[in-house]
């Protein structure tokens, strides 16, 4: 990818499961450009949640994103774009047995203009 390319990161999707069937306190956080945004929380086995980025600064860190049930169209969202970014996921719970945790993310290339 061009170094003067932009990328958009629209929304991911995690999910995690566990033989015990537990729920597990997760964290989340995307770096875009040097930007942290974070949320933190409980999600119960086999259920998957988007996380989005919404309208709130990243207050150093420590908020930043959006946790929905449900699809939201990522065109009402507000994206952020940037030349670089990573997505980190972990479970801040003991793991349970065959624990999974699984993250999948939707980013677009844009041209500069």
């Amino acid at each position: 990818r061009p170094e003067f390319a932009l990328v958009r990161l629209l929304w991911c999707k995690v999910l995690h499961n566990n033989d015990e069937t537990a729920n597990k306190d997760l964290e989340i956080r995307w770096t875009i450009d040097g930007t942290v945004y974070f949320i933190a929380f409980t999600l119960a086995a086999d259920e998957g949640r988007w996380v989005y980025r919404n309208y709130d600064e990243s207050t150093g860190g420590t908020r930043g994103l959006t946790v929905s049930a449900d699809p939201v169209n990522a065109a009402f969202t507000t994206d952020k774009r940037g030349h670089t970014f990573k997505v980190e996921v972990r479970t801040t719970s003991v793991p349970g047995t065959n624990q999974i945790l699984i993250c999948n993310c939707v980013r677009e290339t844009l041209e500069e203009t």
